[in-house]
């Protein structure tokens, strides 16, 4: 709609620099438009109180059982899984929603895996210390391939949503990030490589410039 205006304003715009004049079906269109604009900005109104009210309760469900300390995987990570999809309430296709869920699982475990080092410091609440064995900031191979395990079947499950789905221009992209991004990314916060690649990254743009 917006580049519908748009598009429609640098015309008129053109056409009136040109010493031309509106037509009666240009003032036409100008009075559909600013229907529809009207019409959209009341259904935003009647969107917004509800995204507000659905967020605070998706949050403060997750700050309960965080708060709580609790030691399940499945619940604060469903928790954040429920809230990243309600964060997408505004697309209409549920399957697409499915997958912002499943997104929000496997990125709220990666995030618990890549800070699990930082949180044992300092005594934050992390689903991990109280699920696995934790030695020396790390999990145990037995426990890391278990956690690899729940991460890969979040990715499975919003591939098959995916596939579902038509994502259109977006598809190619959003096919690397689930069949191949997440695996890598994920691969590489259990290895403990994660950090040490971005540091690598970092050092090798510094070389590029003048002040390395």
């Amino acid at each position: 709609f917006i580049s519908q205006v748009g598009d429609f304003s640098m015309a008129l715009s053109s056409k009136i620099s040109a010493g031309g004049s509106i037509s009666e079906e240009e003032y036409a269109s100008m009075e559909n438009l600013e229907q529809y604009a009207k019409k959209l900005k009341e259904g935003l109104d009647g969107i917004q109180p509800d995204f507000d009210a659905g967020t605070q309760k998706r949050l403060t469900a997750l700050a309960e059982l965080e708060a709580e300390r609790c030691p399940s995987l499945d619940r604060p990570a469903d928790a954040f899984a429920v809230l990243l999809a309600g964060a997408a309430q505004g697309i209409a296709d549920p399957v697409k929603r499915r997958v912002a869920e499943h997104l929000g699982r496997w990125v709220y475990l990666v995030d618990a895996a890549d800070d699990l080092k930082e949180d044992l410091k300092t005594g934050s609440y992390n689903p991990l210390v109280l699920r696995f064995r934790v030695q020396d900031g790390a999990l145990s191979e037995e426990d890391r391939q278990q956690l690899a395990g729940t991460l890969d079947g979040s990715v499975r499950a919003m591939a098959a949503a995916f596939e579902l789905a038509d994502f259109g221009v977006y598809a190619p992209v959003l096919r690397a990030a689930v069949y191949e991004g997440l695996y890598i990314v994920g691969a590489a916060v259990l290895n403990g490589t994660f950090h040490r690649r971005r540091r690598e990254r970092q050092a090798i743009r510094k070389a590029d410039t003048n002040d390395a």
